[in-house]
């Protein structure tokens, strides 16, 4: 997937919590591997920042290294009061368009340090910024307003009714006016920081958005929502020509109950896609469903390279056809014992609960 130059920035900065594997999918735009050492933030207050001498592996495509601030490390002083650091930040998030950005404006502290403030200060300098005229202002309170007071141990962060009132509003701005395709992917982005239940209907006009980026938003927001309206723009998201978007459509249904000829009909279609995790994600919500139709590809994937995801459809189709490929699993399994024995027994427990859900003779 090839997404414009400031896609998926957003997805770098101020990581507590990965709403998806960053291995498969979490940042998928190309762009140059970081060249300065990451941050750590401990839990420690507003006037606090931290740093590691060594740089953090990036993402598998990522514009920029992902500042960890989820392990401890030693703290120094904070980079200074609270305008400084918006202004550090909007240099930091400006220097992200320029090829010939000096280093130390591509480092990511100043956004980070915003992103974990807990005060009501910080909550009111979002806020104004997302009101701003100026389009990388309302980028930076868009993105603050995602991630305020995210930590390890308090995912979510603080003043949640505050900043989704005041995204919803900016998305309401955004859309009332003509829109710009960033800064309503950083408030896209921001919405599913904040992980809130009553984003997803905001959000759901855009699914079919000429932007990839904001439309792969949107799937993540919607996914688990099972209204009639969001169910339709699930189908048509799981045929998207984007593979990721695809797959996090399709790995909806394997987390909602609906079912109905259209839903099968687009799971269907999915059996065969050339991107393995969406057909993995299409064979499990039909197994779900208890579709029979189904059996074929599962024993198929089964008897394949990688069958391991896919022993709880197996379990939930109960279907005595599938134990020569369940057979041939626990063969797989018992070869990998030596090289990894945590991993083989838990694939080995999984393996052997489908076996006796389809009543197989070892």
């Amino acid at each position: 997937m090839q997404w414009p130059p400031a896609a998926f920035r957003v997805h770098q900065i101020a990581e507590t919590l990965t709403f998806l594997n960053p291995a498969s999918r979490n940042d998928q735009c190309e762009g140059k591997p970081a060249k300065v050492a990451p941050i750590q933030l401990d839990e420690v207050g507003e006037n606090w920042c931290t740093s590691v001498p060594e740089p953090l592996e990036p993402y598998r495509t990522g514009r920029t290294a992902v500042p960890n601030i989820n392990e401890p490390a030693s703290m120094t002083k904070a980079t200074g009061p609270l305008n400084k650091l918006i202004e550090d930040a909007l240099r930091c998030l400006a220097a992200q368009h320029e090829e010939t950005a000096p280093l130390e404006l591509q480092d990511w502290r100043p956004v980070t340090e915003l992103c974990r403030r807990t005060s009501a200060a910080t909550l009111k300098a979002a806020i104004a910024l997302s009101k701003s005229p100026e389009k990388l202002r309302r980028v930076l309170g868009a993105i603050v307003l995602g991630r305020l007071g995210n930590r390890p141990q308090k995912p979510g962060g603080v003043f949640r009714e505050e900043r989704y009132l005041a995204l919803k509003e900016l998305f309401e701005t955004e859309m009332g006016a003509e829109a710009d395709p960033d800064v309503m992917a950083d408030i896209c982005s921001a919405f599913c920081k904040l992980d809130d239940r009553r984003a997803a209907p905001v959000m759901l006009p855009l699914f079919d958005h000429p932007s990839a980026q904001i439309r792969f938003l949107v799937a993540l927001a919607i996914s688990g929502h099972d209204d009639e309206a969001t169910i339709q723009a699930l189908i048509r998201l799981s045929a998207d020509p984007e593979e990721e978007i695809r797959e996090v459509a399709t790995l909806s249904f394997t987390q909602v109950d609906a079912d109905s000829a259209a839903i099968r009909a687009a799971l269907h279609k999915r059996l065969d896609d050339r991107f393995g995790e969406t057909k993995d994600a299409a064979i499990r919500a039909l197994a779900r469903r208890k579709d029979r139709s189904v059996l074929p590809f599962l024993f198929r994937e089964l008897v394949g390279k990688h069958p391991f995801t896919l022993l709880e459809a197996a379990k939930q189709m109960a279907d005595p056809s599938l134990c020569p490929a369940l057979q041939q699993v626990w063969k797989k399994i018992l070869g990998r014992i030596a090289h990894n024995q945590y991993e083989a027994l838990s694939w080995q427990s999984a393996c052997q609960a489908a076996m006796d859900a389809c009543d197989c003779r070892m």
